[in-house]
């Protein structure tokens, strides 16, 4: 085969090549028919030539449901059927961490009851009348999915079980998770419960403002103590082991085949929320690398207006009145966009009236993104205004301000106040010499 291989390519280059040798050419541009040669040759036996991924190829996302946001602002920057209701038992497990951080002390010792020890997915063995901190119960939730802890917690902050998922659900709809129902801590299947990508993200900007909530959604690894042996709690998200930046993470499944997964990374100050919901297992690491590499690579993080920025100017009493930006304003953009497509000021404009600080807020700026997403920037005067001054007020404040003038003044007046007091006694001395000599005349 091989023999038969090499004779036809021979054949091949001696046809073509002939005429050119009496040209005396061959020399110089053998190379290049030769590479010509056999690339034809490995096209006709049915070889393919493989072709690589470009950054405008497609993403494409192998989960039922995804979303990628910024952590900061919450913007959208990738989304797909992100409204649809699944059942996620995720979302039990955050919200049960979430209300335990919130709304028990820290340091709280938690009795372990008989229906936490039983619950379906116990993996901590936990002791009836045993007692845990709450800080250990919330780690074995985040990182290893333990329902005995989830009902650990949920008894002791609730009272009572359905206590703690009327909580839940009065916690979602105050957040504005409007597509969301929670019937149990545990994420354990229920009909009732679901949940999607979309409120998702909105837990998870919320959640991660909360300091205790975050150091435990950003950890890898916690020992587990008991009376018998210690063991390591490892977060089931690899994540962390497998993507640059990765700092926070939380993996699960309600299916074997199928885990949903939640991951945060961040690079040049673009931290990153990237949900995947339903997603095939041996898909969820790749899903969840694309998403963010997307994000990285195709959003930046910068300033959208800084601190002392001239936003508005009004007249005031005849004098222009600049209104600058109050703090530094930051947002995430496409690439070569400005990504704003509006921009207004609402200010009650009769309120400003004297005295007005310069840190006082009179009113905002506020931007309309690509997105829709909505941003509020706070104005503030560029100087402090303050009420006209009567005349009389206006010599004090100044007297008051040249201190030293006064003192020259009122020593001058002094003098002269001696002065004329020492003309008038010398002008009264000559009145009365006078007469006396007139009477001795007489």
């Amino acid at each position: 085969m091989k023999d038969n291989i090499r004779f036809r390519y021979e054949k091949m280059q001696g046809f073509l090549l002939l005429p050119l040798l009496k040209n005396g050419v061959m020399r110089c541009i053998r190379p290049f028919i030769s590479f010509a040669l056999i690339f034809f040759f490995f096209c006709s036996q049915g070889f393919t030539f493989p072709v690589y991924a470009t950054d405008e190829m497609p993403l494409v996302i192998n989960g039922f449901s995804a979303m990628l946001v910024d952590a900061q602002r919450g913007q959208t920057l990738y989304a797909k059927q992100e409204k649809e209701r699944l059942h996620i038992t995720l979302s039990s497990r955050l919200m049960t961490v979430l209300l335990s951080l919130e709304d028990a002390k820290p340091g709280a010792m938690i009795t372990a009851s008989s229906e936490a020890t039983k619950v379906k997915g116990a993996m901590l063995s936990l002791r009836v009348g045993e007692k845990y901190t709450l800080e250990n119960l919330t780690y074995a939730v985040v990182l290893s999915g333990a329902n005995d802890a989830s009902m650990a917690l949920a008894d002791y902050v609730g009272g009572t079980i359905d206590d703690f998922v009327a909580m839940m659900n009065a916690k979602a709809e105050q957040l504005g998770m409007l597509d969301t129902h929670f019937s149990n801590p545990t994420g354990i299947i229920d009909d009732a419960q679901y949940t999607t990508a979309a409120d998702m993200a909105i837990f998870m900007k919320y959640a991660l403002t909360n300091p205790s909530f975050s150091r435990v959604f950003s950890t890898q690894a916690k020992p587990w103590y008991d009376d018998k042996k210690t063991s390591l709690l490892t977060n089931r998200n690899t994540m962390f082991w497998s993507y640059d930046g990765t700092d926070g993470g939380i993996a699960g499944n309600s299916e074997p085949s199928l885990e949903s997964i939640i991951t945060t990374a961040t690079r040049n100050n673009l931290r990153l929320i990237c949900i995947i919901l339903e997603v095939p297992t041996t898909s969820k690491n790749t899903d969840c690398a694309n998403l963010l590499t997307h994000g990285f690579t195709n959003y930046r993080f910068g300033t959208l207006v800084a601190a002392g920025q001239t936003l508005k100017t009004l007249d005031i009493g005849g004098q222009p009145l600049n209104l600058l930006a109050k703090n530094d304003t930051f947002y995430v953009y496409p690439i070569g966009q400005s990504f704003v497509t509006g921009m207004v000021t609402s200010i009650d404009e009769g309120s400003i009236a004297p005295p007005i600080l310069k840190s006082t807020s009179v009113g905002k700026a506020i931007f309309t993104l690509a997105d829709k997403t909505v941003i509020e920037v706070d104005l503030v005067p560029e100087k402090d205004i303050l009420p006209q001054k009567t005349t009389w007020e206006a010599i004090k404040e100044q007297l008051k301000t040249n201190q030293e003038l006064l003192y020259f003044i009122g020593f001058l007046a002094v003098i002269e106040i001696f002065w004329i007091l020492g003309t008038a006694i010398n002008s009264l001395v000559r009145r009365l010499s006078r007469k006396k000599k007139q009477r001795r005349t007489l």
